[in-house]
């Protein structure tokens, strides 16, 4: 199997955004050559394939020759490690997206003018107060308010 095979690390292999989009692009096609890869980075053909040395070295990718050509196609297997480790962090995001969807049900009204406060534990250098208030709501694409606990900010 290639992930006993791994050189790399999984993780250290996504970092980067280009081996990030290659990625991506190999998930949309079944295999593609370095030529058709290229055209989609600002860099040339050897910066390209040493970034797919990477993934191959990580078992994200894999390659095989076709006459002179070698094509690409991605091997997701290696990715269950991430998404697992993603996975512990469920829990986090659910419990609080859970409490500010109560926090907004309680006080936030998507209407212009509508004046809200947020209230969290405060602290020894905040009360836990912040100020609110809607500026612009066009919906479904553009919410604007004001968001103050000592310094007013806005958000859009």
């Amino acid at each position: 199997m290639i992930e006993n095979n791994r050189t790399h690390d999984v993780f250290d292999a996504i970092a980067d955004p280009t081996r990030r989009r290659l990625i991506r692009l190999l998930a949309e096609a079944e295999e593609l050559p370095l030529h058709a890869l290229t055209p989609h980075f600002q860099m040339g053909r050897t910066a390209v394939s040493k970034h797919l040395a990477i993934l191959k070295a990580a078992g994200l990718v894999a390659d095989r020759k076709v006459g002179r050509e070698t094509r690409y196609r991605l091997n997701a297997g290696p990715l269950e490690e991430v998404q697992h480790w993603l996975a512990c962090y469920s829990k986090f995001w659910s419990a609080n997206l859970s409490r500010l969807h109560e926090i907004l049900e309680e006080d936030f009204k998507p209407v212009v003018g509508h004046r809200f406060q947020f209230r969290t534990k405060p602290t020894e250098f905040w009360n836990g107060v912040i100020e609110g208030e809607v500026l612009v709501v066009e919906e479904p694409t553009r919410l604007s308010y004001t968001w103050s606990s000592g310094e007013t900010h806005t958000i859009t």
